[in-house]
């Protein structure tokens, strides 16, 4: 008996899952029909909820297909919830609701949401998805962890048992592989299982991808995914589409494919101790002891406790109260499916708060991937032992890093450091875990238990300590901004050092306070000239040598190799010839296999050797043995040196990966604080003769301290200190007399006490600059009301102290008056004469703050008189002299027996380092917006090149004598860099930081060798990005003093601007640029505003042209005159070419012209040409002509009367559709079609653009994208039209006699408007997506006809 449907009804069930109740009344519920519509039928209902118990059979499960004997899986911690899943899936077409098996209409929804820890290197994953013979894929992205968030659909017609017996497949390609094993992952589910789940959704879940070819491989990566199933009248559930965190559960929401099966694994991670933990807690006992100066125990102010996090579970340790240095000794049992799609184990210590939340001291994190390996990282047949191993950690100690340690009781600024959310700026302790992997699947009893004593005492053995020392000489310190205040280094390493923590002894950990000294053009430097300051600490760690010998190896190796590949690919840019290159290749290759046959460190004898330390040398040796083969393999059988670039570029990110360790987040700020010069040397102490024996300099010790007086009544002495003892350390608070310095034992004191004052006290303020003013303040007084009178001390400076009035300050030595008199400042807060009021309020005797207006109750008044000096240029005197140094100080100096790396005691001892041998360099800086060069103590400024994104300079930077002290050929190996920053003038706000970017100078120790640096393109890095490139090169040459054989100064162009000399300098030539510039398109509003009357700016090379303006762009989009010609002097190496900048600005109302668009071309080979060639592609006329050609007469065909082609039997049943549905194969609507053996047409799948036939219809122009704007992080570039035009580069001759070229572009057709017929055939639609309830689309179609559109529009 056939059945009709009356109505159909809804109800939510997040109600009754979210109560108590098991059951919930559903009243007057109505009914819908088919349409969706109310039929004014309504239905009561109950619905229940029934929880079956572990074991419980479910009714009916005798009308399983197996008769209810299906084997489920037992076993496992969560063998519940698979038992239950078991059951759902073999239940699932029982519990599907009755559906008609006529075909039907389906819309299948898969959101691809994101993946992780997708395999491989460098890559660029794309996801296609295939259901029902249609595929889709998302947009390509980069990187191991892509964020895709892109939705597809599919509209299927068929019978749901024929749906639900289809496969949803899932595969994720990597887009920049050209191999055709790009595929990286699959997975593969029926439709049938999405459709069984609540709402026929699978929202959010992870896939498992794995290789359908090979079922027992390693896991391939995850995707995040959401999939909906849906029929006529069913609505999606909503999607939560937030990023999820990584405290989500993801074990619960993971999909495996079809015969994979994940191991239930325990990690056991054991958590002895830490130390070194700092003060977190403030107490007020400890406060009162401080004021009435006792002693206060702060070290144990902290309650740590360890907090365990992995794939969305919790597990924290015990609390140990009022301790530093914690003991847990317990071990934490985290039970997963392995292999996890969750990458880190995060440890986080916490200080626990009674009344507040919890501080964060620090975070660690234990990366699986750097501590396991699957084995597939080593392709060997060999039958050897397997190099993967399960995830492995010590017992070894974790560092913790965050914000600075010092304690000040108010809220952190930088807390978020101790998060580990980006790089830590200070140590905060750390940690002594262990981590062991058990293949068990036996239910946890419990999360967190205690380790025992007997694996308490095993780990002993891997806490012994040596004794470390380490050495730092700093060479110099510039590029500082402006400090006002003396400034000190300090190195610590751990806690030692730190001078802040008082749980270590005091150690030679800071340099001597020093003031900055302005270079003459933006920076500053510290002076420290032949005295090079030394710190030396000692401290005692872990011996790890045998994991840090095999580091260095592997990192020397990637750094030669770099190298080598980037000079084999500036040879390649240069287009060397073939032997130059095959010299260079051949080169990188025997470097490369030498380094890898080096031996590599053994681990027998070390007493501290863990698992990892193991099974990571023997990947490393099978990884290594694989390049070297490799290698041998290429050099024997390579032909083409260009096609193995990409082979050795995987090597070398291979050796990378072999050396990495536990990075952490690097942020780029936009200033470098300061450049710091310094050679370190870290060893044990039982050889630090090593470190004599390469040490430059002589190494001299000193004992110091300081005397201090104070002013009272006009005189200095000791009378009237407060707060300072009269001898005492730098911060006056410690007392200290000159018999409290007893020398160690094995030292002696080399001389009497002396006075060393620092060297930039004694330098004048005008050290450095070349420009100054001297000021001096007038001062005037009076009674309220009465007349203003000289006042006692008529001069002073700005603070009020007494200064010599104007007419008794002489010109300084060297230095020429600028101004012809003293005159008034007025450009301050001052009136019109210059004078500034101000009253005294005692007791003090001067004013406070001063004003612009007069008062009655003033009492006192000033103003500044100013003279500017500069620099006498006939005068040389050497910028050197300012290097001369600081506080009054009495310092005894001492030099031992012994190395400089000695202990000293409490008394912490000053050390330098003198430097006999001084050598003088002259450096150039070649390069082609301005920009801060800066070398050293040295900086200067190029000229600015006004309004372009592409500046050329062509300017040589020279500093003359530049003294660096040491060997010059250790000098010559380790060279100092070049740091150029560029910079956006800017006339009324600070000027724009763009980027910066470093090289090394090629050192020449022989200033008579002809070699020339070469100038290279480097990149401007600004906030970690790649902004843009700079073409610079860099020599340092060796001057000896009274030589005369430096280069000769190239020519100047200006005043002290010097031009890039010869042979360094590209060699250009000149060349023609011919710029058809047709038309813009799809122009967007410009602040609020449309785009009206544009043109086109075209900048190469310094070169500018511009089109004539668009009057109206709506009306006529096309340039009345678009044919532009410019000579340009380019290089013909298309190395250096710079690059073609087009520019779009539109004229506005007074005499506005902002720019509206910008494109660039970076590469023009693709335009140069052959003038006197004729070719179709180059001479573009032969094929416009027909364009412009004047219309034809009317010709009149006589045509016979013949028999037609089809009868009218053929015509009904032969039509165009039937013509169409032939063309696409569909046999069965074409009807006879093809058996009249009738003609077909071509019918493309795509847009004719992307046909490569057609060449993206651009006939005789391109069409260039314009941009604006600054994009964000991984965002597109703002597009905000089109230009259409083309180019054409091609060289002029030298001789100007000889007749130029014939021109590229010419008879162009009309590029006014022109009226056109546009006929639109809507045959069909594809993939519509419903709107109403029905599941049925209406659409109407709109048909456009006699459009007024441009000649250039119509395709």
């Amino acid at each position: 008996m056939p059945f009709r449907l009356i109505g159909t009804a809804s109800v939510a069930l997040k109600e009754l899952v979210g109560t108590q109740s098991r059951s919930l009344p559903y009243k007057l519920v109505p009914l819908l029909n088919e349409r969706g519509l109310e039929t004014g039928a309504t239905i009561d209902l109950v619905c229940s909820i029934r929880i079956a118990l572990d074991g419980e059979e479910d009714e009916g499960d005798e009308n399983m297909p197996d008769g209810g004997s299906g084997s489920l899986p037992t076993g496992g911690p969560s063998g519940t919830r698979e038992t239950q899943l078991a059951r759902r899936i073999s239940k699932g077409k029982k519990n599907r609701r009755v559906l008609s098996n006529k075909p039907q209409d389906f819309q299948i929804r898969v959101r691809i949401i994101e993946g992780r820890q997708l395999s491989g290197n460098n890559i660029k994953p794309v996801v296609k998805v295939h259901i029902c013979g249609q595929t889709h894929r998302t947009r390509i992205k980069r990187g191991n962890n892509p964020f895709f968030d892109e939705m597809f659909f599919y509209n299927v017609h068929m019978t749901p048992s024929d749906l639900f017996d289809e496969t949803i497949s899932i595969r994720v390609y990597d887009s920049y592989s050209l191999r055709a094993d790009s595929l990286m992952g699959e997975f593969k589910i029926d439709i049938g299982y999405v459709y069984d789940e609540p709402g026929h959704t699978v929202m959010r879940k992870w896939l498992l991808l794995n290789d359908p070819e090979d079922a027992n491989s390693s896991p391939k990566g995850y995707l995040k995914v959401s999939m909906f199933v849906l029929g006529t009248g069913d609505e999606p559930p909503v999607e939560n589409r937030e990023r999820d965190n990584e405290n989500d559960d993801v074990e619960t929401n993971l999909l495996l494919p079809a015969g994979i099966v994940l191991r239930w694994v325990t990690f056991v991670l054991k958590i002895y101790r830490a130390e070194d933990i700092p003060q977190m807690d403030d107490a007020f006992s400890q406060t009162v002891k401080e004021i009435f100066g006792a002693e206060a125990d702060k070290k144990n102010l902290v309650d740590p406790f360890v907090e365990v996090c992995f794939a969305g579970r919790k597990v924290c340790t015990n609390i140990i109260e009022k301790n530093a240095n914690p003991e847990w000794n317990q071990l934490v049992n985290l039970q997963i499916k392995f292999p996890s799609m969750c990458e880190k184990i995060r440890l986080t210590v916490y200080d626990w708060d009674r009344l507040t939340r919890n501080d964060v001291v620090g975070t660690t994190y234990l990366s699986l991937s750097k501590i396991a390996a699957s084995g597939g990282e080593v392709e060997v047949n060999t039958g050897e032992t397997e190099v993967g191993f399960l995830p492995t950690f010590g017992p070894c100690y974790l560092n913790l890093y965050g914000s600075p340690r010092e304690y000040t009781g108010f809220p952190d600024p930088y807390d978020e450091l101790n998060s580990g959310k980006g790089e830590g700026v200070a140590y905060r302790g750390r940690i002594l875990v262990e981590l062991a992997t058990l293949l068990d699947s036996k239910p946890l009893t419990k999360k967190i238990e205690m380790i025992p004593s007997d694996d308490v005492l095993v780990v002993e053995k891997y806490q012994r300590r040596r004794q470390y020392s380490l050495c730092a000489v700093f060479h110099s310190a510039t590029m500082l901004q402006d400090i006002g205040e003396a400034i000190q280094f300090e190195v610590s390493i751990g806690n030692y050092g730190n001078k802040f923590d008082t749980t270590c002894k005091p150690l030679a950990s800071t340099t001597q306070y020093s003031r900055a000294v302005f270079d003459g053009n933006y920076y500053y430097y510290l002076p420290w000239a032949s005295i090079k300051p030394v710190v030396t600490l000692t401290s005692y760690w872990e011996d790890i040598s045998h994991r840090l010998d095999p580091l260095n190896l592997i990192l020397a190796m990637v750094e030669k190799l770099q190298t080598n590949i980037a000079a084999l690919k500036s040879g390649i840019q240069a287009k060397m010839s073939e032997n130059q290159l095959v010299e260079m290749w051949l080169k990188l290759i025997d470097e490369l296999m030498e380094d890898l046959s080096k031996e590599f460190p053994h681990l027998e004898g070390k007493h501290n050797v863990t698992v990892l330390d193991t099974q990571i040398r023997k990947l490393r040796l099978k990884s290594l043995s694989q390049i070297q083969e490799a290698a041998a393999k290429m050099r024997n059988e390579a032909t083409d040196v260009k096609a193995t670039i990409t082979e050795i570029e995987d090597w070398l990110e291979k050796l990378i990966q072999l050396s990495e360790e536990y990075p952490q987040d690097k942020n780029n700020g936009i200033k470098i604080p300061v450049q710091l010069r310094i050679n370190f040397w870290l060893g044990l102490s039982a050889v630090e003769k090593k470190f004599n024996s390469f040490a430059e300099g002589t190494f001299s010790v000193f004992a110091e301290m300081y005397e201090n007086q104070a002013l009272m009544f006009g005189k200095w002495g000791t009378s009237g200190l407060v707060g300072r003892h009269k001898f005492s350390d730098v911060t006056g608070k410690i007392k200290l007399k000159r018999e409290y310095f007893l020398p160690p034992k094995g030292w002696e004191w080399e001389g009497e006490w002396f006075v060393d004052p620092e060297r930039s006290l004694l330098t004048e303020a005008d050290a450095g600059h070349t420009e100054f003013t001297d000021e001096v303040y007038q001062n005037e007084s009076r009674y309220p009301g009465g007349e203003w009178k000289a006042a006692e001390e008529s001069y002073t400076d700005v603070n009020g102290e007494k200064a010599a009035p104007p007419s008794e300050i002489t010109c300084p030595p060297g230095w020429i008056w600028d101004d012809d008199a003293w005159v008034y400042d007025i450009n301050r807060a001052v009136d019109e004469k210059g004078w500034e009021y101000g009253i005294t309020v005692p007791p003090d005797n001067k004013p406070k703050s001063w004003g612009a207006a007069e008062k009655m109750y003033h009492t006192h008044r000033r103003r500044r008189l100013v003279r500017k000096r500069r620099k006498d240029p006939n005068q040389t005197t050497s910028s050197r002299g300012a290097d001369t140094s600081t506080d009054d100080g009495d310092k005894p100096s001492e030099k031992g027996k012994d190395s400089a790396t000695h202990v000293f005691g409490a008394n912490t001892p000053i050390v330098s380092c003198y430097f006999d041998m001084c050598v003088t360099f002259s450096f150039c800086a070649l390069s082609d917006p301005y920009a801060h060069v800066s070398f050293l103590h040295r900086s200067k400024t190029t000229e600015i090149i006004h309004s372009t994104l592409n500046p050329t300079w062509d300017q040589t930077v020279i500093f003359d004598e530049i003294e660096i002290y040491g060997d010059p050929q250790t000098v010559a190996l380790n060279p100092p860099h070049v740091v150029v920053e560029l910079f956006d003038s800017d006339q009324v706000g600070k000027d724009e930081f763009l980027g910066r970017t470093s090289c090394s100078p090629m050192v020449k120790l022989n200033p008579d060798v002809d070699i020339s640096p070469k100038l290279l393109w480097y990149p401007v890095i600004n906030g970690g990005k790649a902004c843009g490139d700079v073409l610079l090169a860099a020599e340092l040459i060796l001057s000896e003093k009274g030589s005369t054989n430096l280069p000769i100064l190239p020519s100047q162009r200006a005043p002290n601007l010097y031009m890039v000399p010869q042979g360094i300098r590209p060699v250009v030539q000149l060349t023609a640029i011919e710029i058809l510039a047709w038309g813009l398109r799809n122009m967007k509003n410009y602040q609020m505003a449309s785009v009206t009357s544009p043109s086109l700016i075209v900048e190469c090379g310094g070169e500018m042209v511009e089109s004539v303006v668009i009057k109206n762009l709506k009306k006529t989009p096309n340039f009345p005159g678009s044919v532009l010609f410019m000579k340009v002097l380019l290089p013909k190496e298309e190395l250096y070419t710079p690059s073609l900048v087009l520019k779009v600005i539109d004229h506005r109302q007074f005499g506005r012209k902002p720019v509206v668009g910008q494109c660039t071309i970076d590469v023009l080979e693709r335009f140069r040409c052959d003038p006197y060639t004729t070719k179709e592609d180059v001479a573009p006329q032969m094929k416009v002509s027909l364009l412009s050609a004047a219309p034809r007469r009317d010709v009149i065909i006589e045509v016979e009367d013949t028999q037609p082609l089809l009868t009218a039997q053929e015509e009904e049943i032969v039509d165009w559709w039937s013509k169409f549905y032939a063309s696409i194969g569909d046999t069965e609507k074409c009807g006879q079609y093809l058996q009249k053996g009738y003609d077909t047409i071509k019918v493309y799948n795509c847009e004719l653009e992307n046909v490569p036939d057609f060449k993206g219809l651009t006939d005789f122009c391109d069409t260039f994208k314009l941009y604006r704007g600054k994009s964000e992080e991984n965002d597109d570039p703002t597009v905000v039209g089109e230009l259409k035009g083309s180019f054409r580069i091609y060289a002029l001759p030298d001789d100007p006699t000889v007749p130029a070229p014939p021109r590229q572009f010419r008879e162009l057709p009309d590029s006014g408007p022109q009226e056109c017929l546009i006929r639109i055939y809507i045959a069909r639609a594809l993939d519509l997506q419903p709107q109403d309830n029905n599941g049925l689309v209406t659409w109407i179609h709109h048909v456009l006809q006699n459009e007024l559109l441009s000649s250039s529009s119509v395709k």
